[in-house]
Formats: structure tokens, sequence, C-alpha cells
């Protein structure tokens, strides 16, 4: 399942899979609504990010500089 992440900083990450913080070689993305909504869940203090993957970036971002998202599929 693909989303878009509208972040605070006015980026956007169009068609992004979602994977967990510590995603290794052959890991596979969240495929269910739940599993994205609950990983992007922000959080009060400390550090949680989620890590994500287009057809040409990927890397990692703190779920609190998720502004808004949207499913694409």
């Amino acid at each position: 399942m693909l989303v878009n992440l509208y972040l605070t900083d006015g980026n956007i990450l169009k068609e992004c899979s979602l994977y967990p913080e510590d995603v290794k070689n052959g890991d596979l993305p969240y495929k269910t609504q739940e599993e994205i909504t609950t990983a992007l869940y922000k959080v009060p203090w400390g550090l949680k990010y989620i890590s994500y993957q287009t057809k040409s970036l990927h890397g990692q971002v703190h779920v609190n500089s998720i502004e808004k998202y949207e499913f694409v599929q």
C-alpha cells in the first residue's frame, strides 16, 4: 500500500512504501491501512521514526514531522 506524506516543512513524499524504523534488506512494507495508521501515531516526546521508500528516494522521517498523509493504493 502506498501513501503520500505531507511534511510540516512543506515537502511532499509521493507514493511511499512505509517500513519500520529498523528496516533490513528483505523486510516487507506495511500492507494495511491499520498498520500504517498505527505506525504513524505521533509521540509526545522522544524518537519515533518511520522508514520510507519511493521510486527514487529512501530514508527515515520522524513521525511528528508528518502533517498529514493519504492512501494512494
